[in-house]
């Protein structure tokens, strides 16, 4: 069977949620599908793009054989099916951020992605979600396409794993200028991920506690970037907060392991990876209070209304301070991100495109 696959938004080195995804999949599935042949979308071929095995092959975007061929099943896995001939059409939606209340994105560009999901669910076949929250809000938006949603779970890569060298694990510290002890975040630095909240937070718990503590935030700049940013330059406590930028795999699990706990109070979540990484890396996970967070992390964090600055505050110091509650998160989350695996995602992918 001849498969493709959308993978333009795994192109770029520094990947963000949904390019982790893509590359994760398709990584995964070359590993276990020797059998059938896979045509990969790119904007163009050139020579950054390395080969991962005999059947997956690039398919630049210009190159008239994404419209003379015709696949067996095709995948949209970014919210969007492109104009191809195909038996079966797969559209992976990962969130409805574009239909729920919050400053989550310029009006325009709401406009663009609402108008994006509405035409690629109606064209889909299959549609695919990454949790069960959002298959409940596809259904609540667009009844219609109740019946053809299957929920297909993210995995965490294997180059995600807890730190264990430490003369490895200084050197990437000071690469990035980082001192111990610190919260960390990780995620885009943008008002979905409620960062507001969390520098309030973070303010009211130095007040209270007297602690070297810094708050490391790592992420690329996202909608609201400039305003968190006057936020954080009016802030009392500005230089105990330090801002990494993104990193690679290797380098975020040594931030993941040596940080003494981990925060993310997003408003909005269709999945979240950091939440399952940073249980993967031993840390204990203080999350907003939100259903996917909920059905994520499961048993293995601590929940807190996202609006509720000093009940972050509290948690931050209750979860420093109770050694037996930080041992018995991270046993919860070590086991909690096992569940995960992108060779699950892979093999549920594959069933749905054969099937």
């Amino acid at each position: 069977m001849i498969f493709g696959i959308d993978y333009q938004a795994a192109v770029p080195a520094e990947r963000s949620g949904i390019g982790t995804y893509i590359f994760n999949l398709v990584y995964a599935l070359s590993r276990m599908d020797e059998e059938n042949e896979y045509s990969l979308l790119v904007p163009s071929i050139n020579k950054s793009l390395k080969e991962i095995s005999r059947n997956f092959r690039f398919t630049g975007k210009k190159n008239p054989i994404r419209f003379i061929k015709r696949f067996d099943s095709f995948h949209g896995p970014d919210f969007k099916l492109i104009p191809v001939r195909a038996d079966k059409k797969i559209v992976t939606i990962h969130d409805l951020a574009s239909r729920v209340d919050g400053d989550f994105m310029s009006e325009e560009f709401r406009t663009l992605t609402r108008s994006k999901i509405e035409k690629s669910i109606d064209k889909a076949d299959v549609i695919v979600t990454v949790s069960k929250t959002i298959k409940h809000q596809l259904e609540e938006y667009y009844p219609s396409v109740r019946g053809k949603i299957r929920v297909v779970y993210h995995g965490i890569g294997e180059e995600i794993r807890q730190s264990t060298e430490p003369s490895l694990e200084f050197d990437k510290l000071k690469k990035y200028k980082v001192t111990t002890p610190y919260i960390l975040f990780v995620g885009n630095i943008e008002t979905r991920k409620n960062i507001v909240t969390l520098l309030k937070a973070f303010q009211s718990f130095l007040q209270k506690e007297k602690t070297s503590h810094q708050l490391v935030l790592v992420g690329k700049p996202g909608w609201g970037y400039e305003r968190i940013m006057k936020h954080v330059n009016d802030s009392a406590c500005r230089d105990r907060i330090h801002f990494v930028g993104w990193t690679s795999s290797d380098d975020i699990s040594v931030l993941y392991s040596n940080a003494d706990l981990f925060v993310y109070p997003s408003w909005y979540e269709g999945f979240g990876f950091p939440l399952l990484e940073a249980m993967k890396c031993g840390v204990p996970v203080i999350a907003s209070d939100i259903p996917t967070h909920r059905e994520i992390g499961g048993d293995a964090a601590i929940f807190v209304p996202p609006s509720d600055v000093e009940s972050f505050a509290q948690k931050f110091s209750l979860l420093l301070s109770d050694v037996q509650l930080r041992t018995d998160l991270v046993k919860a989350g070590k086991s909690r991100s096992e569940l995960f695996t992108w060779k699950k995602t892979a093999q549920a992918m594959l069933d749905i495109y054969k099937g």
